[in-house]
């Protein structure tokens, strides 16, 4: 434990893991971003609702602002895919997670925003 040497090498799978996620933390681009943010709005939106990068609806998720791109900080794009693969992969256990961690949180502070905006979960709140 602690600052102890390894008592075996990373496995190929573990080291092209690590390749993956040094390479998403470096990429911020606006591809990479914008691909992750459709498959979250896929993944958390009603399927009626058309894609839009900039909507309420993001703010309705817990981002900040109309387009979540602005709250992408330091987690970047990392960040953003497991938020991604959360919702995509346990979308029952992330909901349930999300409402009962922050709605009753925002619930306290922000009362007349949840009674004039409904919320699906606030995910980015959680995750970025």
């Amino acid at each position: 434990m602690g600052n102890a040497a390894p008592t075996r090498s990373a496995t190929e799978f573990e080291v092209a893991t690590l390749h993956r996620v040094r390479a998403l933390l470096e990429d911020n681009s606006s591809k990479t971003s914008k691909q992750l943010l459709k498959r979250l709005w896929a993944a958390a939106i009603p399927p009626e609702v058309p894609y839009a990068p900039s909507s309420l609806h993001w703010a309705k998720l817990g981002f900040q602002h109309l387009d979540p791109r602005a709250d992408l900080r330091g987690g970047g794009c990392l960040a953003l895919e497991q938020l991604v693969f959360a919702l995509e992969t346990f979308p029952s256990t992330f909901v349930h997670i999300a409402n009962q961690v922050c709605v009753q949180l925002l619930a306290q502070m922000y009362t007349f925003y949840l009674k004039t905006i409904p919320t699906y979960a606030p995910c980015g709140t959680i995750d970025l």
